[in-house]
């Protein structure tokens, strides 16, 4: 999933120069994409009732090889948005596909480690395909040679996997449906993964332009960027895992949001790329661990967790990764780079404000 998202920014430029569009136009076409996200979910929700897993497993690979080698024949914006779309569509459900099987082999906290270390796995992937998309484009390869990488990765760990004779088995058992509680602190744990996934794609598709437009950094030091976020966001993962395990979790919230502002609130006032470099890591750190966070948080004002609180909080993060590339985009076009990375950051200001506010609301509810 991180081999489709994480390297936007940094092939925005090659797309627009190939498509003959602004950046602004380029980055406005990754709304597939990250719909197409949404799409896949689904897909996997009801297309797992009729097939089984490892013929998903085959479909995905062959679709994601397929899609990725018509990026070099995309001719005009209908084609790329449709191709792009449906590598969208593929990445969500790989990642349903691959919480199902979590869910399916592991129980208990066994589970929860297992989806903490997914969480840590695609902050792994954000660390080294930003740099094998460097390494691509700064070697004379077209930019849909980025998603063939990707592809040709997804082939061979897939091979790998049936080569070994991995086989999930659907257990056919019938969940049982309590009846949904809802409540103003679930609601507002959605509402907060809203705004605080706009913020994080705001910054990641607008950093390494602004980096490359306003400090003259170069295509290596733009990708460096990312790989710093995302190097740093795995470190934070797995500490962020262990220090949750002893403190509430609104306040590990509360810290790592509030250093996501302080940091996106200096992108804009750095003078140099080192500068930036440094508060890229820190801003690593507070985007580490994300949806488990506000999952944990948000199924605390309920008695009996559902299927559809979890489905809740999720939803509203993939909602705020399908707008954010054309809602960044309108930004851009209306202000500036740098004034829509510091909208990104006050993003995060309203993410701290509807936390607190939550917890004066469940103090005068608990009396």
């Amino acid at each position: 999933l991180a081999g489709f998202i994480v390297q936007a920014g940094l092939i925005t430029e090659p797309i627009a120069a190939t498509m003959g569009i602004s950046i602004v136009g380029a980055t406005k076409q990754f709304t597939m994409l990250y719909g197409g996200y949404l799409a896949g979910t689904a897909l996997v929700f009801f297309g797992l009732d009729y097939i089984r897993i490892n013929l998903a497993l085959i479909l995905y690979a062959i679709g994601t090889l397929i899609a990725a080698a018509a990026l070099y024949i995309a001719s005009d914006l209908i084609i790329l948005a449709v191709l792009l779309g449906i590598l969208g569509t593929l990445g969500g459900a790989s990642a349903g596909i691959a919480g199902t099987i979590l869910g399916r082999i592991w129980q208990g906290n066994h589970r929860q480690t297992a989806f903490l270390a997914q969480d840590a796995s695609f902050n792994f992937g954000g660390t080294m395909y930003p740099m094998a998309t460097v390494i691509i484009l700064t070697s004379g390869y077209t930019w849909p040679g980025v998603y063939m990488f990707v592809a040709a990765g997804v082939v061979l760990i897939l091979a790998l996997l049936f080569a070994a004779n991995t086989e999930v088995e659907d257990d056919g058992e019938a969940e049982i449906v309590d009846q949904t509680e809802w409540n103003p602190g679930i609601i507002a744990a959605g509402l907060a993964l809203f705004f605080t996934i706009t913020a994080k794609y705001i910054i990641i598709l607008w950093l390494p332009n602004y980096a490359e437009a306003e400090l003259a950094a170069t295509t290596e030091e733009s990708g460096q960027i990312i790989s710093t976020i995302f190097g740093m966001a795995l470190a934070g993962s797995i500490i962020g895992t262990i220090i949750v395990t002893r403190i509430k979790v609104v306040y590990f919230m509360l810290a790592a949001v509030s250093l996501g502002f302080v940091s996106s609130f200096q992108f804009t006032l750095s003078k140099t790329v080192d500068d930036l470099l440094f508060l890229a890591g820190t801003y690593g750190v507070a985007i580490s661990v994300l949806y488990n966070v506000f999952t944990a948080y948000g199924v605390e004002f309920v008695r009996s967790v559902t299927h559809k609180h979890v489905a809740y909080i999720l939803f509203c993060g993939g909602v705020a990764q399908t707008i954010a590339p054309h809602l960044s985009s309108m930004l851009v076009d209306s202000s500036s780079m740098g004034k829509t990375l510091m909208i990104g950051a006050f993003f995060y200001a309203a993410v701290i404000a509807l936390l607190i506010a939550t917890e004066i609301w469940r103090k005068r509810v608990s009396g």
